[in-house]
């Protein structure tokens, strides 16, 4: 009772906060950009739309791992499921939004972008650094806010891409615009059998079992009645695939079904107040009839719904539950929470201030507070040169699995663990060098506390546990550059990034100042892209990830590597368009960091109509 006295004292507290003359932006339901240079204060990327037609035949976490600071996992091949790390973050430590709405479940896991359709995509917003203050939990290591496509005309759209591999992917999509009533909504469909050659200790094999039959599909619907902005919002997927293994202990006959469905309404009332209610429900269901203890089957499912109140995008008092009916639980588990966040913005001439404040109340459990603090300074009235730092902390809840893994042969949970915690300070500068040339460089400090590894125990089985401490620090640093040739030769747009990761067990101990597992030090990312005047465009995608330790002593390490994919897009006519591209162009075989092969050189080919369908 006491916990929510306190959250409604301080919610009706808040009308001492004068909201006159502060502007604030953060990340909604809405489809409005987030204005990297003077309005905010955090680090952020913005992978454009143009962008994402450029990539050649890029997933979803494809192109989010364009953006400095950002690692991607790809369990396999394209139709695989993959994963994003930011600053050295687990795939569980970044909050994945999808038009403003959480798609990270309690029960653990990270989300899979393979399972977002990257051909519905307008924007993709990467926030670097926690934001616990601002999103709550999960927010560890950054946030990523995908946005779909919101167009004002209306269009019809078929792409169809085939690649060596024999991987199939056809996608419908749909913009109609009646007087008052936007209607869009899409289809993205995956076959893929699976099975490719790859090379392991000197001797070619053959991948098994990572066959894929997936289906995307949402139906968006936006009006406005009275000045009230009413948007609703539904996306489904399911699939049938093949459960591999890894590559010392694969499982041929390991199947997996998921089933996920988001469902949304939003209100907007003149920009003033906002309301949202979102239910999110994951079904996965997991069979392997020949595994090597006895045959295994289980089933879990999982339900969330939330809410939002915002007022003025300043102030926002949030609840939610989330339930998990799961056969490898010996019990049904829940989580309740309510939220309030505080956030204004403070403009003085050049320098903009943003405190925030966020009361999470996690039913039966304590009340976590969090904080930040940042600013921005613009150098001149034209916004060239702009200094950003932030100063937070963030934390994240241990998930279901975590806590109520229950034992097993190979593993159980740990329920006395505590949340993980992270101080996290960053410090950045955008200078644009001249008109056609940016530079943008970042350094950051993260000191993380309680930090949830699962290792293996005395008795051999394997638990989560909270290690003590850790500490990671790095710099991050782009150019971006135009080059414009004469106007029959066209323009080069170009983008080079790179991040160096430090990332240490600060536990006393023999692993003290040791590097945590599976962090690469170094990543680069080269992408240049030539647009040939009212004829062609050629992307080339250069992606360098250094080598990284995949023990806790530091005795043994993975490679690096470098990957080259190559994109060419020739309009055939108006309304068509041909796009050939090759995927690991230099051959190069490896391994993610679960020891999952990725194939080596790919050649793909995709053609793509679009009408305009305007009355």
């Amino acid at each position: 009772m006491k916990k929510y006295l306190l959250i409604i004292l301080l919610f009706l507290s808040l009308n001492l906060f004068s909201t006159e003359d502060i502007e604030t932006i953060i990340i909604t339901g809405e489809t409005e950009k987030i204005n990297k240079f003077d309005n905010n204060t955090k680090q952020i990327s913005i992978i454009s739309k143009e962008e994402i037609s450029l990539l050649p035949g890029a997933s979803t976490s494809e192109l989010i791992s364009s953006a400095m600071g950002v690692a991607m996992s790809k369990m396999g091949n394209d139709a695989s499921p993959s994963f994003i790390s930011i600053r050295g973050s687990s795939p569980e430590q970044v909050l994945i939004m999808l038009n403003g709405k959480r798609l990270n479940s309690s029960q653990g896991g990270g989300v899979d972008l393979s399972t977002i359709s990257p051909e519905s995509i307008k924007e993709i917003e990467v926030i670097r650094g926690g934001g616990s203050a601002v999103y709550g939990e999960s927010a560890f290591g950054g946030v990523v806010n995908i946005i779909t496509d919101e167009n004002i005309n209306s269009y019809i759209r078929i792409k169809y891409d085939y690649n060596i591999e024999k991987r199939n992917i056809l996608s419908l999509n749909l913009n109609k615009n009646f007087k008052g009533l936007n209607v869009n909504g899409g289809i993205y469909g995956i076959y893929s059998p699976g099975n490719y050659d790859f090379l392991y200790r000197e001797s070619s094999r053959q991948r098994i079992n990572s066959d894929l039959k997936s289906i995307f599909g949402s139906f968006n619907l936006n009006f406005l009645i009275n000045n009230i902005d009413i948007t609703l919002n539904n996306s489904l997927y399911t699939a049938d695939k093949g459960v591999p293994g890894i590559i010392e202990f694969p499982s041929i006959t390991a199947r997996m079904k998921d089933l996920e469905y988001i469902s949304g309404i939003n209100f907007n009332f003149i920009d003033l107040f906002f309301i949202d209610v979102t239910y999110l429900n994951k079904i996965r269901d997991y069979k392997d009839s020949d595994a090597p203890l006895g045959p295994i089957s289980s089933n879990h499912d999982y339900k969330s719904l939330s809410s939002t109140f915002s007022y003025n995008n300043t102030i926002e008092l949030s609840s939610r539950f989330d339930y998990l009916d799961s056969t490898t639980i010996d019990k049904n588990i829940k989580r309740e929470a309510i939220s309030l966040y505080i956030s204004p913005q403070y403009i003085f001439s050049k320098l903009l201030i943003h405190p925030s404040i966020r009361i999470d109340t996690v039913i039966d459990s304590d009340i976590i507070f969090s904080w930040s603090l940042g600013f921005s300074y613009n150098f001149d009235s034209q916004n060239r040169h702009t200094l950003k730092s932030s100063v937070a902390n963030s934390y994240r809840l241990p998930s279901f699995n975590d806590l109520f893994w229950p034992q097993t042969s190979f593993a159980i949970g740990n329920s006395n663990l505590k949340n993980e915690n992270a101080i996290i300070f960053d410090l950045g500068i955008i200078t644009a060098l001249t008109g056609n040339l940016k530079l943008e460089t970042t350094l950051y400090y993260h000191d993380i506390s309680n930090l949830i590894q699962w290792n293996p125990g005395p008795n051999g089985l394997w638990s989560p546990n909270n290690l003590g401490s850790a500490q990671i620090k790095g710099l991050e640093t782009e150019l971006s550059i135009l080059i414009d040739f004469l106007p029959i030769y066209g323009y080069l747009e170009g983008r080079i990034n790179y991040t160096y990761l430090s990332a240490l067990n600060r536990d006393p101990g023999i692993l003290f100042n040791k590097k945590l597992i599976n962090r690469p030090s170094h990543k680069g990312n080269v992408i240049l892209i030539y647009y040939h005047y009212n004829s062609f465009k050629i992307s080339l995608d250069t992606t360098f990830t250094g080598e990284s330790y995949i023990t806790s002593a530091n005795t043994k390490s993975r490679a690096g590597y470098t990957l080259v994919d190559l994109n060419t897009i020739i309009p055939i006519t108006d309304e068509l368009i041909l796009n050939i591209y090759g995927k690991n162009l230099l051959n190069k075989n490896y391994t993610d960091y679960r020891g999952y092969p990725v194939p080596g050189f790919t050649l793909g080919i995709s053609l793509e109509y679009i009408r305009n369908i305007n009355e």
